[in-house]
């Protein structure tokens, strides 16, 4: 949960300071980014994956549940927590990171097996 915290604290220093890398770096990983007639947006449903599965993970980790219920629930937030984390930390913090590049431009960035 302090890793949402401190995308929300990403948030506010990128949109509050309008440094325009950090903006754009943000736009392109939650919203998709468009630049010369092509939209940039590979990145946005692994984003939003990354916020589902940190709000499910945490849900299941911190409402109280019956005895027979909580091993269940404590393995699901904690895989749901794991996956939301190596999402955001994993793809979204090494390829999100070079967009822009620095010269301005934008580049579709693809994963392959």
């Amino acid at each position: 949960m302090i890793n949402a915290f401190f995308v929300m604290l990403e948030f506010f220093v990128a949109y509050y300071s309008r440094v325009p890398g950090h903006m754009h770096t943000l736009q392109y990983l939650f919203f998709g980014l468009e630049h010369g007639g092509h939209t940039y947006n590979n990145l946005v449903p692994m984003m939003w994956g990354f916020v589902v599965l940190t709000l499910t993970g945490f849900t299941l980790l911190a409402i109280p549940l019956y005895p027979s219920q909580r091993l269940l629930a404590g393995h699901g937030g904690s895989g749901a927590l794991f996956l939301g984390l190596w999402l955001d930390k994993g793809i979204g913090f090494v390829l999100g990171g070079f967009v822009p590049t620095p010269a301005g431009r934008e580049s579709s960035s693809t994963l392959r097996p």
